[in-house]
């Protein structure tokens, strides 16, 4: 688990990141434990947990449910 204090300590609201047919944009970094139910985003995005690292593509948009899952709206994506 990634804590509230960590996430501040990194300092790193964006992280640079290539996506073909984008080249290189700078992604927002969220950190999954402090995202509440029903917080939205649409792609470019990068979602970090201690377990693992989301990638959002452009122009796809995630929602975060009440059963903690992370649901990505593929169909906008290009």
């Amino acid at each position: 688990r990634v804590s509230k204090e960590m996430a501040v300590a990194r300092g790193q609201e964006t992280r640079k990141c290539y996506f073909p047919g984008h080249g290189y944009v700078d992604a927002p970094v969220s950190v999954f434990d402090l995202l509440d139910e029903g917080w939205r985003a649409s792609g470019p995005a990068i979602v970090e947990s201690s377990l693992t690292t989301v990638v959002v593509n452009p122009g796809v948009e995630v929602v975060k449910a009440a059963s903690g899952s992370l649901i990505m709206n593929l169909a906008e994506m290009k």
